[in-house]
């Protein structure tokens, strides 16, 4: 998603930077314009008004951006007075050997500490002294520090902003850690005395908050609706051994890094550690807290990003004083590292979003430079040791309404939003930095030392030092020399200096890199950072928290110009009731320009920091505001009608006298209790059988042995109700369900007897003309060679629904590891006849396995594909299929999916089936080919085609231009292939370039060879894919493309071609393996459900999970809207593999997890589709 930056951008950028200045005088001069798309002597001939407008087109035509207007200005320290520098001094006593922790930085608070209007800056800082800088105007600040009496230097962290005393004047509340000595970790709390020169009196033991743990952030809350605010103090560990060992969860409460929770008793100057008993256990690594009220019921929630291997955590109020951690229920895969985090709604759904940190690099260099440590061994002993699904990677979990039990639930789309990757990450900020109504977004990053080197950690394990024994605890067995000598290598490689990030939003749940063209360019090590409207001139600035630099203080130049009426503003503040005067977790709506949006007051977010407490909306060009409403914590509300833009207002909670319900944004369900029906109706789980596909091949993209359970529909006892199969894992049988008359079903075994495959496909049919339905099951699994189990299995029908195997049906010669049934009468001699496509060849993977046709002679089958196609002996590797007449003549001809190939077409001849794809009008379509289904969505009378694909939220970004590949090649004559995954990932210069998918370690598991190759992990880092093609020579190697991952709706345009749409953002979330198309919301036009997601997705990229089940709307002219989940009620989680339709009830299959069933709300659904079962 993000923007590529080439040489001729950095010019064109200048050259807007030059005209805006010069535009701004009325003095426009164009010295540079042969950068640009025409001769210098056409500009230098025109006016230079009309100089100025072509000029901004033509950098929209050649970079196609919405935004160029470089609006960020890093001023220097010279100017605003602001010198503060957090610089870190190492020792062989004070290092990251004695402090694993020692380069997290500090935070920065913001607060107008003198009560003039203006926003003042408190940094935090590690071994120099803090600084208060009192706001002076114009950007020009003054260091009160020592006037304040702000003179303990302690090693800070966290910096909370808050008025502790609710005398009016902002406190501060430090957090300190670092120390072995509990007597000099004492969190710090400033009392500030007030005057326009203010000054703080140290207070923390007085109000029972001078905590002694290693803490990181403190925010406040009233978690318990008594009118106060409470504290949720985040916690981390020190001076422990290997802080990544496998060891349990510690739920208990009792571990020294548990955070904790204090109960204001206001009016009393006291808090009360009331953690456990209002259940906060968890122990972790604490680096982010963020409060929200994440399931709209008016009580604040508690998210908490935990470094390192504890997850992270989720405290649900359960509006009782208690917490419930539901952080596994919640989301389906945090970062594993996580470090900031931030809060707020980038949808404009009302419903808060979630992000988080990590620290995985954007460059190929940096990729293959960083060490990972996921094995399958370790990933899967973390789970049985209680830990859920990590990944290390940046999150954003979009907020998808809440269950029926009132619990919120997110899907992750931080790599199709396109802000995974940014680097070793400190801070996130969720703002309207552009005042376009749109939450854009602003990352952090940089470290002091590169610890995470694959070069540097080979070298300490050679010195018998593990990789995950990062400082700290284990210091105690090193010696001082040892000691001395590692951080003399350390001191080789150079710092993480990076250029923090600017993501514009884009208004569809996607995100452009604009740092550069916004003017955030400088390198830096950043960490603390806060916005605020330092000026008050209707936009947001940045103050950023540096190490070993001084800090940055960046002032927003969009609303320069007091005429400007294209970035309006509203800006908030709030007087609430005394023991919550700031208003803190009110929420303020406002309805401007067809629009909603929504802010809460929660002022500690990001990264140990706390940012303006002032609410700040950006307005577009609307020049009004219909209507605004503040639901306050306390539950009363108020509204205002017909704002004016670009002013500040203050709500006041005195005003405000009518107790309002929970913000709500439910609405009436299509579905209805499809958990609680599930659970009665299906008495069947399919069960996996745990096999590390990786032991086989260790580079494949994902496993294989995971493709279950297949479904078919049908009626199998003639009472003229649909039943239906589900199929078994390997060693599991298959089971028959047989509907009664209300709906309900009976289960009963296909076989009693053992199977070894898995069952990935079924159809009933006719097959031996005795007027009822047979069933016909393939499979396969990677667990065994070909043979036996490669069979296809056909069951006959004794008119009762009693089935009985055929071994004759087929020739037990035949081997076909299958996901795939498509039935046709190709022959027309009046029976069914059936293609079975062939999955993968296990042998000599990734090759293309053959794919079969036979024609039914009285129910034996027999194999004709030679007769009717030479090409299918190299089809691909097939997913799906579908008999469809594409080109209206009556005939239906086959359309294929599969993985690495494009939707392949055939023409039916009666005799032959001929491929006709070229014909087809898709261009660049080999994908990752999921599912097909069939129906007229556009009601012009032909048949269009729904194609489920891998979808966009994954690392390789596809597109034409810049496909994904997997090589395959006998690289050490063997006998198989070793694979080689590549993509096009960035070059140190922000270049895209092929390069392998997998680092040094990685490759060198499945080919030893490259070690020797390549002697250390910089000298991988520079090769690309061409270069290891080349070293490893062209011959035999097979290349295999995907040149598109999205979903969508193929138009048949009624003269044998197709063209293609892609569905709805929504439909990109994750794979979409089924799909049921009917009139789901009875207003006579087609709709579609889609259901998928990957879990066997290889460990170190991530499984995709972010699919929760889809309904899409259709308008009957080929249109679709997403409904959300909340609206619809069509939930179904989890690795789905088939869904059916069956009267008014749709039945999903799901790999590992027990059938589930959703009832509509209408009934006779059944339409003459064809779709993936």
């Amino acid at each position: 998603m993000g923007i590529e930056q080439k040489n001729s951008t950095q010019m064109t950028q200048i050259i807007i930077t030059q005209i805006f200045t010069d535009y701004r005088t009325k003095s426009v001069k164009i010295c540079a314009s042969q950068h640009l798309c025409h001769p210098c002597s056409i500009v230098c001939e025109i006016s230079k008004r009309l100089a100025f407008l072509w000029l901004i087109l033509m950098i929209f035509s050649c970079q196609k951006q919405t935004k160029t207007a470089l609006f960020f200005t890093n001023l220097p320290s010279s100017e605003t007075k602001i010198t503060f520098n957090n610089q870190i001094t190492e020792s062989d006593s004070v290092n990251f050997y004695t402090n694993e922790y020692m380069y997290i930085g500090s935070g920065v608070g913001v607060g107008d500490f003198n009560n003039d209007g203006l926003q003042d800056v408190f940094f935090g800082a590690s071994q120099v002294g803090c600084k208060l800088y009192l706001n002076k105007g114009s950007f020009q600040f003054e260091d009160i520090t020592e006037k304040a009496g702000i003179t303990k230097k302690q090693w800070i962290t966290g910096v909370s902003v808050i008025d502790i005393n609710q005398d009016g004047w902002q406190d501060i509340y430090l957090c300190v850690s670092h120390f072995k000595d509990a007597n000099q970790r004492k969190n710090l709390l400033l009392v500030n005395q007030g005057g326009q020169n203010p000054t703080f009196k140290e207070q923390a033991a007085d109000y029972g908050l001078a905590d002694t743990g290693f803490s990181t952030q403190a925010t406040f809350l009233d978690y318990d609706k008594d009118g106060d605010l409470d504290m949720y103090l985040l916690n981390h560990k020190l001076f422990e051994p290997q802080p990544n060992r496998l060891v349990p969860v510690d739920s208990t409460g009792n571990a020294p890094a548990a955070d904790k929770l204090y109960r204001n008793d206001f009016p009393l100057k006291h808090f009360t550690d009331v953690s456990k008993q209002a259940g906060i256990k968890e122990d972790g690594y604490g680096l982010g807290v963020v409060i929200t009220d994440l399931n709209q019921d008016n009580y604040p929630d508690i998210y908490v990003a935990n470094d390192y291997l504890s997850n992270d955590c989720l405290w649900l109020n359960d509006k009782k004083g208690h917490f419930t951690n539901i952080i596994a229920k919640a989301t389906k895969h945090q970062s594993f590292s996580s470090m900031g985090v931030d809060a707020a709604d980038i949808n404009n759904d009302l419903l808060p979003d979630l992000a988080v940190l990590d620290m995985m690099p954007n460059t190929n260099d940096r990729k293959k430079m960083m060490v990972l440590g996921f094995t399958p061994e370790k990933f899967e002993m973390q789970r049985s040791l209680g830990y859920q699904q990590q990944f290390s990677r940046n999150m954003l979990q979009i907020n998808q309404g809440n269950r029926q039990n009132n619990e919120p639930l997110f899907s992750e789309i931080g790599h199709l939003a396109g802000i995974a990757e940014t680097d070793w990450s400190w801070s996130i900020l969720m703002a309207d930095f552009d005042n376009d109504s749109w939450r854009d977004i602003h990352i952090s990053n940089g470290l002091a030392k590169d610890l995470t080197n694959n070069d540097f950690i080979a070298f300490t394990q050679e010195e018998k030092h593990s990789e995950y024994s990062f400082g700290g605890g284990d210091s105690q067995s090193i010696s001082p020399d040892q000691i001395k000598n590692w951080r003399k290598r350390l001191d080789e490689f150079e710092p993480v200096k990076k250029t923090n990030f600017f993501y514009h939003n884009n208004q569809n749940l996607t995100f452009d890199d604009q740092s550069n063209l916004v003017g955030i360019t400088d390198k830096s090590i950043s960490q603390g950072t806060v916005y605020a409207d330092f000026d008050n001139d209707g936009d947001l600035d940045l103050i950023v928290n540096n190490m070993n630099q001084e800090a940055f203080v960046i002032r927003n130049e969009l609303r320069k110009s007091t005429a400007d009426s294209t970035h309006n503003f509203l800006r908030i503040e709030l007087k609430g009731s005394l023991g919550n005067l700031s208003g803190i977790g009110a929420k303020v709506l406002i309805y401007s320009n067809n629009q909603v949006q929504v802010a809460e007051q929660s002022p500690v977010r990001g990264y140990a920091s706390t940012v303006d407490n002032r609410l700040h909306f950006g307005l577009g060009n609307s020049l009004k505001i219909d209507s605004l409403k503040v639901i306050w914590a306390s539950g009363k509300t108020q509204t205002l009608r017909n704002l004016k833009v670009n002013q500040s207002i203050i709500l006041s909670e005195k005003l405000a006298n009518i107790l309002s319900s929970p913000l709500s944004v439910s609405s009436q369900t299509i579905f209805t209790s499809p958990l609680s029906v599930s659970s009665q109706t299906i008495n069947f789980k399919h069960q996996e059988t745990p096999f590390f596909d990786y032991y086989i091949r260790r580079l494949q993209p994902q496993k294989y042995s995971q493709l279950g359970p297949c479904m078919a529909k049908g009626d199998i006892n003639e009472d003229g109700l649909d039943d239906f199969f589900v199929g078994g894992a390997a060693r599991q049988s298959g089971k028959l369900f047989v509907q009664k008359q209300d709906g309900s079903f009976d289960g009963k075994e296909l076989e009693t007897f053992g199977k070894m495959e898995e069952d990935l496909a079924s159809e009933f049919f006719d097959v031996d003309n005795d007027k009822d339905l047979d069933l016909l099951v393939v499979g396969g699994s990677t667990e065994y060679p070909r043979g036996f189990a490669s069979v296809p299995r056909l069951f006959l029908n004794d008119g009762k629904g009693n089935f009985k195997r055929n071994q004759n049906a087929f020739s037990q010669n035949i081997n076909v590891f299958s996901s795939t049934i498509a039935l046709n009468d190709f022959d027309k001699d009046g029976d069914l006849d059936v293609f079975i496509g062939g999955r993968i060849d296990n042998e000599n993977f990734p090759k293309s396995p053959k794919s079969f046709l036979f024609e039914n002679n009285r129910g034996v089958f027999k194999d004709v594909t030679d007769l009717f196609s030479s090409d299918f002996q190299d089809l691909g590797m097939i997913t799906d299929a579908l008999w469809v007449d594409v080109d209206n003549d009556k005939i239906e001809d086959l359309v294929v999916a599969g993985e690495w190939i494009p939707i392949r077409f055939f023409k039916n001849t009666k005799k032959k089936l001929v491929e006709i794809t070229d014909k087809i009008g898709l261009k660049n379509n080999a994908g990752m080919w999921r599912s097909l289904a069939s129906a007229d969505l556009d009601g012009d009378g032909d048949l269009d085609l729904v194609a489920g694909n891998y979808g966009q939220n994954n690392k390789y970004h596809v597109t034409a231009e810049r496909p994904f590949y997997l090589f395959a090649k006998d690289l050490d004559n063997s006998g198989t292939n070793e694979l080689m995954p590549a993509y096009h990932i960035r070059n140190a210069n922000q270049e895209f370039e092929l390069f392998p998918d997998f680092d040094r370690t990685q490759i060198a598991e499945q080919t030893p060879i490259i070690k020797k190759k390549y002697l250390y992990h910089k000298d991988f880092a520079q090769v690309t894919m061409n270069q290891l093609i080349d070293d490893f020579g062209q011959e035999n190697l097979l290349k295999l493309p995907c040149e598109t991952t999205q979903s969508v709706w193929l138009e048949n345009m009624g003269n044998g071609e197709f063209k293609s749409h892609d569905l709805p953002i929504e439909a990109q979330f994750a794979p979409v393996n089924c799909i049921v198309i009917s009139d789901f919301d009875n207003d006579n036009q087609l709709d579609i459900l889609l259901a998928g997601n990957e879990y066997q997705t290889e460990y170190s990229t991530g499984r995709t999970d972010a699919s929760l089940g889809l309904m899409l709307k259709g308008n009957g002219k080929g249109s679709f809207k997403s409904i959300p989940t909340y609206k619809s009620g069509f939930l179904v989680e989890g690795d789905v593999k088939s869904m059916l339709l069956i009267d008014n009830q749709i039945v999903a299959g799901i790999n590992n997890e027990p059938v589930k069933v959703f009832s509509t709300r209408f009934k006779d659904l059944n339409s003459a589709v064809k779709t993936k079962k």
